[in-house]
């Protein structure tokens, strides 16, 4: 009798679900006319880097600069690193940007990597 309880229990606890109202925060908030960087590992020497995807239609940010910056354990010609995107956030809202992991040259091609960063600017 004691396992049907716990089971009955179980099931109501396992089925509950978190309230609609409930908002997800944004992997990154910022305030208008501040700015911030979204940084992605990268190599270079691949031939292969980073391209934000929906820049045409994205208004809550624009690029202000980029670059890349090599490991800082290593000195090497080809080595992996970091490419890093810093915006300047222009309007209220949220927005997802979305980046991908290609050789610019080939055209029609799969990215290797995706990836998509849900910005809050308040």
């Amino acid at each position: 009798m004691k396992f049907y309880k716990y089971f009955f229990l179980l099931l109501f606890v396992g089925c509950q679900t978190t309230p609609k109202s409930e908002k997800k925060s944004a992997d990154i908030e910022v305030f208008l006319n501040n700015e911030f960087t979204i940084s992605l590992n990268s190599n270079p020497s691949t031939g292969y880097s980073w391209q934000w995807i929906n820049n045409a239609t994205t208004e809550v940010g624009k690029v202000v600069g980029e670059e890349f910056v090599a490991s800082n354990n290593s000195n090497l010609v080809g080595s992996a690193g970091v490419q890093k995107f810093k915006f300047k956030a222009l309007k209220r809202g949220r927005q997802i940007f979305i980046f991908h992991y290609i050789r610019p040259w080939e055209k029609g091609a799969q990215p290797a990597e995706k990836s998509a960063f849900e910005v809050e600017v308040k």
